[in-house]
């Protein structure tokens, strides 16, 4: 008896301890105000969804279960490849401009009333130099918990100074440049991390990836 509570008690913990995905597969959208615990988790009344993952974009879906009007901002978001981290490819984080649906305004934050949705387009960039780039299609979840606040504000100003003065094909190119120089000039671990992590700022996939990223524009151009 004694050990059949003792896994009820543990079960309840786990319940609490991690925002599980709704049955339509949105979960809560993490706090940026807070950081790795469970009030984080459900401090906004918006839930995001994962849709996919296609040229360099992220489509997620908003929905707000509030009574009130609030507001989406994608700093410090993150996206973990839903596969063993072993083998995994990179982790990508939200950086720059993202759209709303087929508008090309591009939007640093997003009011979302009371009961709606919204279908957002992000620009997202590679957390792990060292790691393979994913290809479209590649399945994500959003992280628990969005970066840690020196890691997202550095990359939230290195972003908005280079998306002010770059086209919008050399933004992308220069802004994964500037991640990775942040990520690897003081790594932290992030959720979806290997055992043992390497974070060679001379890694041999770089130079692969940021030709690929040439061809990328920071535009809402996944559907």
């Amino acid at each position: 008896m004694l050990r059949v509570l003792t896994f009820a008690v543990l079960g309840v913990a786990l319940v609490f301890s991690s925002p599980a995905a709704l049955a339509d597969g949105f979960v809560p959208l993490p706090s940026i105000e807070a950081q790795a615990s469970t009030k984080a988790y459900f401090q906004t009344s918006l839930k995001i969804r994962f849709v996919k993952f296609v040229r360099g974009k992220a489509i997620v879906e908003l929905r707000n279960d509030g009574a009130f009007k609030t507001t989406f901002k994608a700093q410090g978001l993150f996206f973990v490849p839903e596969v063993n981290p072993e083998r995994a490819p990179q982790r990508m984080v939200a950086a720059g401009p993202f759209y709303v649906a087929s508008r090309s305004t591009p939007l640093s934050s997003l009011g979302i009333a009371a009961g709606k949705k919204a279908r957002v387009t992000l620009n997202v960039f590679c957390l792990d130099a060292h790691r393979s780039y994913p290809s479209d299609g590649q399945r994500y979840r959003i992280a628990k918990a969005r970066l840690p606040k020196d890691l997202r504000s550095a990359i939230s100003r290195g972003a908005a100074t280079i998306v002010n003065s770059a086209s919008a094909r050399q933004a992308s190119y220069r802004l994964q440049s500037h991640i990775w120089t942040v990520r690897s000039g003081d790594w932290v671990r992030l959720e979806g991390e290997r055992k043992s992590e390497r974070h060679d700022k001379k890694a041999p996939n770089q130079a692969r990836d940021l030709l690929q990223l040439k061809s990328f524009r920071l535009a809402p151009s996944a559907k």
